[in-house]
């Protein structure tokens, strides 16, 4: 039952991460389009992201363990 448990949770990150990921796609694609430095909220968010998107792989690796 643990391992059955453990697989929702960790199939539940996965589709959180893949949430997260495209999220952040959008706004490196809307940064891309800047003609200068994109401005230091957008960057800021990007970046909080790439935060977010390691602490979930990380506690899904957990589970693979």
């Amino acid at each position: 039952m643990g391992n059955e448990i453990n697989k929702k949770i960790k199939d539940k990150l996965i589709n959180l991460s893949n949430i997260i990921r495209a999220e952040q796609r959008e706004l490196l694609i809307e940064a891309a389009n800047f003609n200068s430095m994109p401005n230091k909220s957008l960057l800021r968010q990007i970046a909080e992201l790439e935060l977010n998107i390691t602490a979930i792989d990380n506690t899904i690796a957990e589970y693979e363990e």
